[in-house]
């Protein structure tokens, strides 16, 4: 429920109002009242009757997080059952709204993701009722992102749809193919590398799948179907052996060891490829060698050519061979002089037109 600024000018009023006991208060009272602080910081002069009641209805409320025992007595005068009650009774202090001001900052830099809006509703009342000074608006943090993204429209949907447990029917497009129509149980939404993923359980396959958002070409509920509840994985144990988020269940995790050059070495001391990255030795030449415990994907094959000639793998003999198979495959993508005459043959004809 967005909040505007006269809104909490008139909550603030009457809160003011009812905390004091030295009278009693009509709504004619309270409207009197309200109007009187509104025509001072607003120049506003007029209030209807409803607005107050609607007013104190949401103050009532948990919607605005104050649940104000506003009662009435003798069908007449408003006042708090708790004489010691007041909106103004904040549990945070002014550092701590702050802190959650920089938070909203760096939520900001995902425009798409739901409830930032009432985030910022919160916070505005916190402040408002702490009466601190002008916020900094600096900002001192900015995050990787791609505005660009397709997909990202359907974060906020697929967000409600997993918190209400809905069954949904989903149009998906794999890269050259025709879109196809699965129907499927969300369970979670994950980002890797500024990409968003819906994991679900497909109905038809039986399986947990990876699906990836910018994929997805349309979304609706599946109406009548029974949501099936997730007991097939924890997200914490199902990545926790992976990179990315490809998980093929019947690969089973295997220890990597790989040899980083004496120039890449302190980059993968200072940002690991894992969790399960460990030291194993410094070698005379500055170099060192490491070993990972991994689920062999396409994520990590990606990752490991990342560095180029500045890292070998060492073991197991199947990702070796697979990684002298991609470079191999590289090196003759740029050695092909043909490919090359055609590739710039056709970049020099879109130029002209």
């Amino acid at each position: 429920m967005p909040v505007n600024k006269n809104a909490l000018i008139r909550y603030q009023t009457i809160d003011r109002c009812l905390s004091n006991r030295q009278r009693r208060w009509t709504l004619v009272d309270l409207i009197d009242a309200c109007i009187a602080t509104l025509s001072e910081y607003e120049g506003k002069t007029e209030l209807s009757r409803r607005t107050l009641q609607l007013d104190i209805q949401a103050m009532r409320s948990g919607k605005l997080g104050y649940k104000a025992p506003i009662v009435v007595v003798e069908k007449r005068y408003y006042e708090y059952a708790d004489p010691t009650f007041s909106i103004n009774k904040s549990p945070v202090d002014a550092r701590d709204l702050q802190q959650l001001w920089e938070a909203i900052k760096l939520l900001r830099q995902f425009p798409d993701f739901p409830h930032l809006q009432q985030l910022e509703d919160m916070a505005a009342r916190l402040e408002d009722s702490i009466q601190i000074g002008p916020r900094d608006d600096r900002t001192v943090v900015d995050l990787e992102q791609n505005p660009d993204l397709e997909g990202l429209q359907w974060l906020p949907p697929l967000h409600q749809y997993i918190l209400n447990q809905e069954v949904l029917k989903v149009s998906y497009q794999r890269f050259g193919r025709k879109p196809m129509s699965h129907e499927v149980h969300p369970y979670l939404l994950k980002e890797y590398r500024n990409r968003w993923y819906l994991i679900v359980y497909h109905q038809y396959r039986r399986e947990i799948t990876t699906l990836a958002l910018d994929r997805i070409r349309q979304l609706t509920p599946a109406r009548g179907a029974l949501f099936i509840p997730n007991t097939f994985f924890k997200p914490e144990e199902y990545y926790r052996d992976t990179i990315g988020v490809t998980v093929f269940p019947k690969a089973k995790p295997c220890t990597i060891t790989i040899y980083a050059s004496a120039h890449q070495t302190p980059y993968l001391q200072t940002k690991p490829l894992h969790h399960s990255q460990v030291l194993v030795r410094e070698l005379p030449d500055g170099g060192s060698i490491f070993q990972l415990y991994l689920r062999l994907n396409y994520e990590l094959y990606r990752s490991l050519l990342a560095f180029g000639p500045e890292l070998m793998v060492v073991s197991p003999k199947s990702l070796r061979l697979k990684m002298e198979k991609l470079f191999q495959e590289g090196l003759e993508q740029y050695q092909n002089d043909r490919f090359r005459a055609q590739l710039w043959q056709q970049l020099n004809k879109e130029e002209e037109e």
